[in-house]
């Protein structure tokens, strides 16, 4: 009885995380046909591997790490070209190994939770540092970005914010209790995540 009602909150969790995802992407994607609509063809090039992945791998339990990754790696393609005049950004994805699994779109909301708040500061320039490897059959992923009171306050009024982070963590708690530690800490301009997780 129970296995059942953790497996009907997961698939509602899961089911939640894709419209929510695609909604904010094609948010971004309207913004560039706008605005730079000679580099859309390439856009939705990578537009179409993000719903492909989405679509058909996220509702599977388990997916390979190196694939999780390289779904990030499509989406900070996106963000960087629409951010890229003001946006320093650091990313280090280490390599995973095949064998590695993980739950799917997991890691990827705390890297849109990151464009989003670091977008909407008012600084000339914004900053995102991410990184991720893996050690001794263990996940350690850090994102840390630009924030500011005004950025939280404008997001607040959004009544989808903070959707994204409730939702995986609730993910996190359901699939490995025990086996992760999530820490969240926030200065006067910088927001980071820090992620600890016990691979499948």
């Amino acid at each position: 009885m129970l296995n059942k009602k953790k497996e009907s909150e997961l698939n509602l969790l899961r089911s939640q995380v894709s419209p929510h995802f695609l909604f904010n992407t094609l948010n971004n994607m309207y913004s560039l046909s706008i605005n730079r609509p000679d580099q859309m063809p390439p856009l939705l090039l990578r537009l179409s591997e993000l719903l492909r992945y989405s679509v058909y791998d996220a509702d599977q339990e388990l997916v390979p790490l190196a694939d999780e990754l390289e779904y990030i790696r499509n989406y900070i393609e996106l963000e960087n070209i629409r951010s890229s005049d003001r946006l320093l950004l650091r990313v280090n994805l280490q390599e995973a190994p095949k064998q590695l699994k993980v739950a799917p779109m997991l890691l990827i909301v705390f890297v849109e939770n990151a464009f989003k708040h670091a977008r909407n500061t008012f600084e000339q320039e914004i900053g995102i540092n991410m990184n991720c490897k893996t050690e001794n059959g263990n996940i350690y992923f850090e994102i840390e970005n630009s924030y500011s009171d005004q950025s939280a306050e404008n997001l607040s009024k959004n009544p989808s914010s903070g959707f994204g982070i409730a939702n995986v963590t609730k993910r996190l708690q359901l699939l490995y209790p025990g086996e992760y530690e999530l820490k969240q800490s926030c200065t006067s301009n910088k927001f980071k995540v820090e992620l600890w997780l016990k691979t499948k």
